[in-house]
């Protein structure tokens, strides 16, 4: 039965994990989404392996109603954004999809946190619920439906405390936006000003002819 103290591990190892372009594109993706741990990345790996497996049982056995119950399954994950997606659509499922569904990345996305980093502290502290249920795990995998019940704690601090930093490229799209709406004001400050004084040099004309 094995030692009921020692937890089951709930991933599958890659045969080559001291593969130099495996250990390059790891580091990218520990970087990218604040990953502390390896495992994170080999559970997440795992997901998407069985994901696939089934789907390519599936696809021989042409069970249409597990393979309904399958598709459903991921696009509710969030994994599948086209329409009318089939079985062949979940073999093309990578890392990086599933990595973008994390609480973590979408925290961030949400703008309750400024960086992958600041979010995964969040989390691990306990300020954050997913449909008022609390989650410390920066790995949890969010649903669609799960998405927009993403918030700070009622009683956590950070929701009187925290202020967004906006990014460099949030800044220079608003400020972009700024600029084009103040010269659309100014260049119809100015039609409306020439239309004026076309609108006065013509009752002037009006005025002398009746003189005349």
């Amino acid at each position: 039965m094995g030692d009921p103290k020692k937890m089951k591990k709930h991933y599958e190892s890659p045969k080559k994990p001291l593969e130099r372009s495996r250990l390059e594109e790891e580091r990218k993706i520990v970087t990218e989404y604040g990953i502390r741990r390896k495992k994170e990345i080999r559970r997440l790996e795992t997901i998407i392996r069985d994901l696939r497996r089934r789907a390519r049982t599936l696809i021989a056995t042409k069970d249409e109603k597990e393979s309904k119950i399958l598709i459903e399954k991921v696009i509710k994950m969030g994994l599948l954004a086209k329409s009318n997606p089939v079985l062949e659509d979940i073999l093309g499922i990578e890392l990086k999809d599933i990595l973008e569904r994390r609480l973590q990345m979408l925290i961030v996305k949400k703008g309750l946190a400024n960086t992958v980093l600041q979010a995964r502290q969040f989390i691990t502290h306990g300020h954050i619920t997913v449909d008022g249920q609390k989650i410390i795990s920066p790995n949890y995998i969010v649903t669609m439906a799960e998405e927009s019940g993403i918030v700070f704690r009622p009683t956590s601090s950070l929701n009187a405390t925290f202020k967004r930093v906006e990014k460099r490229e949030d800044r220079e799209k608003r400020e972009a936006k700024e600029a084009l709406e103040k010269k659309a004001r100014e260049t119809t400050d100015k039609k409306e000003a020439q239309l004026a004084e076309i609108v006065d040099e013509e009752a002037i004309k009006e005025v002398e002819s009746d003189i005349v």
